[in-house]
């Protein structure tokens, strides 16, 4: 990470000074030809061509500073996305308890939000949510990036938008750490994404009906209901490769292969 701080600030000190150079050359050059343009004889209109070239030269080193700017650019952005990806696995290493499983639910998490085209903040902050009640019905890390997989696929397959989905995934993860599902959180769950109440009533054996009166006698317990999800995964799997791209999941996608480039690079 040093290594690449310390590039960017070289880069960008580098061209501040070369840009700076570079104008005041291209100016002096271009008065001497000037002079050099009001000269009737042969020596002067070979001068001037030959000013010319030199000028054509500086601002083809211009055009080339443009580059370093873009590598200034991208250089900045490697920063940025190894801090992300270092600050993710800080949170991730407090729910897993090693660094090792950490560097893998994030890899994973990437590899869920690159198909959705959700973000990776937001999938970072469920699976730090889930793990809490994860831990308490015995389910694996591994059942954890599953299930925010199965939200984000859902949501895709319902037209959720992302905001929709992320504030359902936010009240079942309240409601699971508390150990049910019930009250608001049930409500939310039903109003926001109705496809993710259905998918956990067809895999409980009951109607939506049903569903609302088992929490309603607090029936739904945090095993209950994460059990009955992650039995929805192939089913959702399916559906949701039946999924056209959109523009928007094609953005995020994109958006989450450069984050993966440049935190691999950094």
């Amino acid at each position: 990470m040093t290594d690449v701080t310390d590039l960017i600030i070289k880069i960008s000190a580098d061209m501040a000074g070369l840009r700076g150079e570079l104008a005041n050359a291209k100016a002096e050059i271009e008065r001497f030809q000037k002079r050099a343009e009001q000269q009737a004889d042969g020596a002067g209109k070979g001068l001037a061509i030959g000013l010319g070239r030199a000028t054509a030269a500086v601002t083809g080193l211009f055009a080339a500073l443009g580059g370093l700017n873009i590598l200034r650019n991208v250089a900045t952005d490697m920063a940025q996305a190894g801090d992300k990806a270092v600050q993710m696995e800080g949170r991730f290493k407090v729910a897993t308890g090693s660094i090792g499983a950490a560097k893998e639910v994030y890899r994973d998490l990437l590899e869920t939000v690159g198909q959705t085209g959700g973000s990776i903040e937001e999938a970072a902050g469920q699976f730090v949510r889930f793990s809490l009640a994860a831990r308490d019905i015995g389910a694996t890390r591994g059942e954890v990036v599953k299930l925010i997989d199965i939200i984000g696929k859902l949501g895709v397959v319902a037209g959720a938008s992302r905001v929709e989905a992320s504030s359902a995934a936010t009240q079942l993860a309240q409601a699971l750490a508390s150990g049910r599902l019930q009250g608001d959180e049930l409500r939310s769950v039903l109003e926001t994404m109705p496809t993710l109440a259905d998918l956990l009533a067809r895999n409980l054996g009951v109607t939506i009906g049903q569903l609302r009166k088992m929490g309603s006698e607090g029936q739904l317990t945090a095993d209950k209901v994460f059990r009955g999800l992650l039995a929805g995964a192939e089913e959702v799997d399916a559906a949701f490769a039946q999924m056209p791209l959109t523009m928007d999941r094609a953005s995020g996608n994109a958006s989450t292969a450069w984050t993966r480039f440049l935190a691999e690079m950094d």
